[in-house]
């Protein structure tokens, strides 16, 4: 089998602009099976990513779970992150594509603990920008709030609102205001069709 290395995988990529489904799947089969091995490895793919004009949509999950799982081995059975390979992560995050680094920092802390606040600083930013989504989209924002729509202030035959006046007309009047000749021919019907059933 014949194996690419890295250093020429990113530099077609990164050229081309683009990392396609078929370029994904050679990079997991044959440039990196094993997952990225170095702090160099890691480096590489997150420069590739800074450059991509267009990617397959498993590219930043690929991404994200390559640096994560290589930072979780680093951490060893202790879970716990040093200090110097937090340092380097956040430099390594810090020319990374926003959208990236902020996924990235905050799968990995989801998995070890950090000494540290450099990759929570990362991580935070999402937080903010979900929060200011969240409350926009139900109306919680920091802008002033619409007046408050009264409710209706009479129902007979017209609607009164602060801002104008609604009329309504029933198509059927109440049957108070129906004829009496129509009332005892609708009833006679009902009764004659009741009987034929």
């Amino acid at each position: 089998m014949k194996t690419t290395s890295l250093q020429s995988f990113v530099s077609k990529r990164s050229a081309a602009g683009r990392v396609g489904f078929g370029d994904l799947r050679r990079l997991q089969r044959d440039v990196l099976p094993e997952g990225p091995r170095s702090r160099e490895d890691i480096d590489a793919l997150i420069a590739l990513d800074r450059v991509l004009e267009r990617f397959d949509d498993g590219w930043p999950g690929y991404l994200e779970a390559s640096v994560t799982g290589f930072v979780v081995s680093a951490a060893g059975p202790t879970g716990c992150l040093d200090r110097g390979t937090e340092g380097w992560l956040a430099t390594a995050l810090s020319s990374a594509r926003p959208e990236t680094a902020q996924a990235i920092a905050r799968a990995v802390l989801l998995e070890v603990r950090s000494q540290g606040d450099a990759l929570r600083g990362i991580a935070k930013p999402a937080a903010k920008r979900r929060a200011k989504v969240m409350a926009s989209a139900t109306g919680l924002t920091s802008r002033k709030r619409s007046k408050v729509v009264e409710p209706p202030t009479s129902v007979s035959g017209s609607i009164s609102f602060q801002w104008g006046e609604i009329r309504m007309s029933s198509p059927v009047p109440p049957q108070s205001e129906l004829p009496d000749e129509k009332i005892r021919s609708d009833s006679a019907l009902r009764s004659s069709s009741a009987g034929e059933s």
